[in-house]
């Protein structure tokens, strides 16, 4: 016999009935052929169907309580008049103890069925999916329970209802025993409550060398991890507004896309049970689990046969023959998607109440809009849940995503709860119109592993008519690693995905993008790929300028037109040697071993300026420093360029293979030999001995 439970937070429950028979009862719609507890009072008695008829080989109940969840047919034991004059919190205190019944009642179809108890509803599901033995043990409960009701009698005594509340009890704890007889097996914890509960940090006492190497190998506290609740509670850090807003009924639902590779198998499966746990069943089409080849074996059959248990018919997991990086594994997890609306995350994430409804709302009002849930952190230590504040997602010049401050109509507007504009997006969650993502060009399938594709998309979405957003009102926690699983070197694929994206997308201004990076627009040394299909794409979908999207969309972003060379800097006397900008925070510049990196890009602009270390890319950062000549001594010195009192001091002339000579003084910048100085080399400014300066790159058209 199946024993089956029908629950807002699991609605995959049903999958054995035959048929949905629908009845009227109290008023309230939708009680079907998947209800355990088929009722009706001594107030109400009409029925559309016989319970034997509606609920065929199901244990039928007559109950004298009033039915306190309109889409869960799941009936009170407490009597009418009790009822009629205690609220749900009110009947929970007069218990003195938290009661499995009323949590149903109060818990199970609403949108707030999704704190510690969600489990619980969902392990009555999972108990009418094919484990009899236990569900039989509850119906024995049930059955037991007749002998102190009557049809049309007033349960009063106190003694009966206690009796009903301790079988209750009992069904709890039936409950909770077939949760974790699926996660014990492997080393892991279901249920509410325990370390981490509430968000908070959370430590072991036995950490030690196995702890180490967890961390080593995950980039987080893995051992911790195994101990925490697969459905611990985090805190609700929405906006205050966000929690009194009502959505539409007609939501699209969504499909959930989790890519991993080597990750700890606690965490994929928090990640689960937290978008079940906190998703609206008729919203959550499936989960689907794309793994790009793991080497972990616990990540083969333990999670095959957990999410198969625990989850059947809503969990699928795709697996990648061969690693195919971050990129490509989420095109995988597309293919499979069959809902309307799909969801990229991150395999390390926990989704905070309200989630769904907001991005799925604003999908729902216009199909080419890009939805990132707003980001708070989990602390890769202690699992500490922590708040982030709101903001958007840009990039710098080298395409590095990072977070920035929301545009000034927003900061204006002064509603927390209001999407913010973003230009990009950090790449951990976003959610999209299925149908809309395969129209725009996807991500980029010639990217390579990792990087560059979220800020590319960000650019491609908002130059081709769609928009990009931050939704405070949904918010997901996300693990910031201490390392990337897919290879050690993630600076050179970040670098070719970003040099693939500026051929593309950013027209003139992708010699930004090379400066950055400090390597020449010709023969680079990377090959990123052949791009023509993707300018194929933006001829088609008749995309604009770049130009019209730092304007529009980005226009914090610093501008470099001007610049005339750049790159590494050396001297005809000391050859293997380089400008260099010394210590981020000092005021002199040095001469360094020549290695390429940004502390060695030097700018010559058109006005005479010489910049030396990165670019300050976005108005939110530093600008790179002035070499200034201010004739009171032999040393040149790094400042702001805008703290420079005589403009004159911060300007020089300068050719290639020729001397670089301060406008102010006439002076030349030059090497003396100095047994004092670092490798025996030190920058002076001094009359002009011949030395001559050599700059690795040329840009000839310096204007736009």
């Amino acid at each position: 016999m199946h024993t089956q439970i029908y629950t807002q937070t699991h609605a995959h429950a049903c999958a054995l009935t035959n048929g949905r028979a629908h009845m009227q009862i109290h008023g309230h719609a939708e009680a079907n052929a998947c209800t355990l507890m088929c009722a009706h009072t001594h107030t109400h008695t009409h029925r559309a169907k016989s319970c034997e008829a509606l609920c065929p080989t199901h244990l039928c109940v007559e109950s004298q309580g009033q039915v306190l969840n309109k889409c869960s047919i799941i009936y009170s034991l407490i009597p009418h008049t009790f009822t009629e004059h205690h609220s749900v919190s009110g009947l929970w205190e007069h218990r003195g103890e938290p009661c499995l019944w009323v949590k149903l009642l109060s818990l199970g179809c609403s949108h707030s069925a999704t704190g510690s108890w969600a489990p619980v509803l969902r392990g009555l599901a999972d108990i009418s999916r094919g484990f009899q033995g236990r569900s039989q043990e509850l119906v024995r409960i049930v059955s037991g329970d007749r002998r102190v009701r009557s049809r049309h009698a007033k349960v009063g005594a106190l003694g009966d209802r206690e009796a009903i509340l301790q079988r209750l009890d009992h069904l709890e704890e039936v409950v909770y025993n077939q949760l974790n007889g699926l996660a014990k097996p492997i080393g892991l914890v279901e249920g509410p409550g325990g370390l981490g509960q509430g968000g908070l940090a959370a430590t072991l006492r036995d950490d030690g060398q196995e702890a180490e190497g967890k961390y080593e190998e995950y980039g987080y506290n893995a051992q911790l991890s195994d101990r925490i609740s697969l459905d611990r509670s985090i805190p609700d850090y929405r906006p205050r507004k966000c929690r009194h807003m009502s959505y539409a009924q007609d939501l699209p639902q969504v499909s959930v896309v989790f890519i991993f590779v080597n990750e700890a198998l606690s965490v994929i499966l928090r990640s689960v049970h937290s978008v079940v746990n906190h998703t609206p069943s008729q919203l959550l089409k499936e989960v689907i689990l794309v793994d790009d080849n793991s080497d972990n074996v616990e990540l083969k059959f333990n999670l095959d046969q957990y999410v198969n248990k625990r989850y059947p018919g809503l969990v699928k997991i795709v697996r990648n023959s061969r690693r195919e990086g971050l990129i490509r594994a989420r095109l995988q997890g597309w293919k499979a998607a069959t809902a309307p609306v799909v969801g990229f995350f991150d395999a390390h994430v926990e989704f905070n109440t309200g989630w769904a409804e907001p991005a799925l709302s604003r999908i729902r009002e216009d199909r080419r809009r890009i939805v990132l849930p707003a980001i708070d952190n989990i602390k890769y230590s202690t699992f500490e849940v922590q708040q982030y504040a709101n903001a958007a997602h840009g990039y710098n010049w080298g395409l590095w995503c990072m977070y920035i401050i929301p545009p000034q109509d927003w900061l204006d507007r002064g509603d927390e709860s209001a999407p913010i504009r973003t230009p990009a997006m950090i790449g951990c969650s976003f959610v999209v119109d299925r149908e809309y993502f395969g129209d725009i060009g996807l991500l980029d399938p010639g990217m390579e592993v990792y990087g560059g594709e979220n800020v590319e998309l960000g650019m491609r979405v908002w130059q081709c008519g769609g928009s990009m957003e931050v939704l405070p009102c949904s918010r997901v926690a996300h693990i910031e690693r201490t390392r990337k699983p897919y290879n050690n070197d993630i600076d050179y694929y970040a670098k070719r995905n970003a040099l693939r994206a500026a051929e593309v997308w950013m027209d003139d201004f992708k010699s930004h993008v090379y400066m950055a990076w400090n390597i020449p627009m010709t023969n680079p040394g990377v090959d990123f790929g052949d791009v023509s299909e993707r300018l194929a794409l933006r001829q088609r979908l008749k995309c604009r300028s770049f130009k019209w999207y730092l304007e529009n969309v980005y226009p914090e972003m610093r501008i470099y037109n001007n610049t005339l060379t750049y790159g590494e800097v050396r001297n005809s006397k000391a050859s293997g040697y380089c400008l260099d900008q010394g210590a981020e925070d000092g005021d002199r510049a040095i001469l360094y071993p020549c290695h390429g990196m940004s502390s060695q890009l030097v700018r010559y602009s058109a006005d005479g300026l010489l910049q030396l270390g990165p670019l300050g890319s976005t108005a939110f950062l530093p600008d790179s420093k002035c070499l200034v000549d201010d004739g009171r001594g032999r040393t040149p010195t790094l400042r702001k360029c805008e703290d420079v009192a005589r403009p004159t001091q911060r300007l020089w002339d300068f050719t290639q293979s020729g001397p670089i000579v301060s406008r102010a003084t006439g002076r030349c910048l030059e090497v003396e030999m100095s047994k004092d100085a670092n490798f025996g080399l030190r920058l002076v400014v001094q009359r002009c001995s011949g030395q001559k300066w050599m700059i690795r790159n040329w840009i000839k058209h310096a204007r736009h």
